[in-house]
């Protein structure tokens, strides 16, 4: 598995520069994004005006030669709407990644009950995990694209997560040493635990680094649309490896596909099909599917018993090991666009994906692979509600029934959990 980790990371290396090279389609790709549109095609165009002068951090007067002319007094009151906004937007970013390390700290070390909970008794660790995803996927695609931080160096972004990862949890380790149960208690160092955390770490840096380069290529409609399939996945390799019995699994699969169906039905925006972005996705769908599987065995109590941020820190530096190499190719050029704030901005996002991280491991502890992508489609579905509001549009007769049904798919998966719990 590790082999072939790293020649579908050698792939993507290859394939690299024709991605840099075709920055400019790529731009466009995501402008069309329907997450991202402004409601009026002038509202667009300032847009793209503010954030080139913001990119320059100069006056009103800097205007590219070239650029469109806007209404007289438009340019300066949208600069400073839009510093304000990504100031507001940064900060409260920063207090919800606060807020939630808050909770971990004040969080005793002794283990959750049940480790394949139902939906509702998941929800507290779901609902913060689904909120930083949701976060960091935004904050992603801004950092990628040219009217936000114009830094599309994904194999970079996702290096500084992993890099940043390891720092922040083993600096935790050294002063609250009491957050690491699993570490404290002594790890077994034998040849299955190092296969199992070089293979989770490895599989971690492959997922990272083409989800990453697949929201370079693709468009968020796109990509939720896929992933609306994650349940099935997830329900079909736990058949696979022998994680899920086959009673079980009949009894989930009318649910999980009710979801998938109704999450399918909800997207819209432009679906923008790159083949690249849909080998890479597609790829790292699996491989986070079989990662999830793996991790969530090491976490539990027929494996290593290992807490979810004993698991995370032994996990993000072989990840950001594998990765580092295949990084430098675009290090240098990702180094000289680098000014203050880019390098604020990236991190920030270093920091939210660290959050992310550890939510995704404390979610991961107490619920199964299914339920954990059930939660990751109800996120997905999520987000295209959201960006209904934002952007505005009318919602279509498809579209309702898409949201009735994922709400009654993930109802009936919750009803069939407790139910199989019960039983047992």
């Amino acid at each position: 598995m590790i082999p072939s980790a790293l020649w579908i990371l050698l792939l993507y290396v290859r394939l690299a520069p024709a991605l840099h090279n075709r920055s400019e389609r790529i731009s466009v790709v995501l402008s069309h994004d329907a997450t991202f549109k402004t409601a009026a095609p002038v509202r667009s165009l300032w847009s793209d005006n503010v954030s080139r002068l913001i990119r320059r951090q100069s006056g009103a007067h800097n205007v590219e030669p070239g650029t469109p002319a806007l209404p007289e007094g438009a340019v300066v009151g949208e600069v400073v709407f839009a510093v304000r906004l990504r100031k507001l937007g940064l900060t409260s970013i920063a207090g919800i990644v606060g807020a939630y390390w808050v909770t971990v700290f004040r969080e005793t070390s002794k283990e959750s009950p049940g480790e394949d909970r139902s939906l509702l008794s998941a929800a507290p660790q779901a609902l913060p995990w689904m909120v930083l995803s949701l976060i960091l996927s935004i904050f992603n695609k801004w950092i990628f694209i040219p009217s936000g931080a114009d830094f599309p160096y994904p194999l970079t972004l996702s290096c500084c997560h992993m890099f940043t990862t390891s720092l922040v949890l083993h600096s935790l380790r050294l002063f609250k040493p009491s957050l690491f149960p699993g570490l404290r208690e002594g790890l077994r160092s034998d040849w299955e635990t190092f296969r199992a955390v070089l293979l989770v770490g490895g599989l971690l840096a492959v997922s990272v680094v083409l989800s990453n380069s697949a929201a370079m290529l693709l468009s968020v409609a796109f990509i939720n649309m896929l992933k609306g399939g994650n349940s099935l996945f997830a329900l079909a390799l736990g058949l696979a490896v022998g994680t899920t019995q086959w009673p079980t699994a009949l009894q989930l699969m009318w649910p999980v596909l009710i979801i998938s169906a109704g999450a399918a039905a909800t997207i819209h925006g432009e679906l923008y099909l790159s083949h690249v972005g849909l080998l890479l996705l597609v790829v790292a769908i699996l491989v986070e599917q079989f990662r999830l599987v793996l991790f969530k065995s090491m976490m539990s109590e027929t494996g290593l018993k290992l807490d979810p941020l004993s698991a995370l820190s032994l996990f993000a530096p072989v990840a950001f090991l594998v990765a580092a190499p295949f990084a430098l190719g675009e290090l240098r050029a990702a180094v000289h666009v680098l000014d203050p704030m880019r390098g604020s901005a990236l991190i920030l996002n270093a920091l939210t994906a660290v959050t992310l991280n550890v939510a995704y491991s404390r979610l991961l502890k107490v619920a199964s692979p299914v339920t954990f992508t059930v939660f990751g489609t109800a996120k997905d579905v999520a987000t295209a509600g959201l960006s209904l509001c934002i952007v505005g549009g009318v919602v279509t007769p498809l579209q309702l029934c898409g949201y009735g049904a994922t709400l009654f798919g993930m109802l009936q998966y919750d009803r069939t959990k407790r139910q199989q719990a019960g039983a047992q």
